[in-house]
């Protein structure tokens, strides 16, 4: 139960925000571009992929995106999902965005951060990047995901 409330307590926070930006101006969306379920672009990716066509419904696995207009959901181990709540979205060029939003992982009980990401689709491919502090340096990691729906 004390899950679920974090959830709630999320999705509540999420639509304060929306209100929020609603009289500010419009709600950022995702491009129609990035719409869908992505998986990784591996060939465990593509089984996954299949299994989860022929189901239509179920857990995905680890690593799975699901982006919505609002929602970027990355799947992780078990039931839980890392959400990013839109904020903001820039065009950077031709198939290439800047996406921010406020991240909530599990418990789901703890302050949003404000994360960005940078997404772009190539070749049929999405390309997400982000910049992480790793061995006292910062780098880009970039993941590559293909479309499954």
């Amino acid at each position: 139960m004390k899950r679920i409330n974090g959830w709630v307590n999320g999705l509540l926070v999420a639509a304060m925000l929306a209100s929020g930006a609603a009289l500010a101006g419009p709600p950022a969306q995702t491009p129609s571009a990035l719409r869908g379920v992505w998986f990784e672009d591996s060939s465990l990716g593509e089984h996954h992929c299949l299994q989860y066509r022929l189901r239509r419904s179920g857990e995905l696995v680890p690593g799975t995106l699901v982006v919505s207009d609002r929602l970027i959901a990355e799947a992780k181990q078990g039931v839980q999902e890392d959400l990013l709540f839109l904020t903001r979205v820039a065009k950077l060029a031709d198939e290439s965005w800047q996406i921010e939003g406020l991240l909530d992982v599990y418990p789901y009980e703890q302050i949003k951060p404000l994360h960005a990401y940078g997404y772009s689709v190539r070749d049929s491919r999405l390309l997400r990047s982000r910049a992480v502090h790793r061995d006292g340096q910062d780098v880009i990691e970039t993941q590559t995901y293909v479309r499954c729906i």
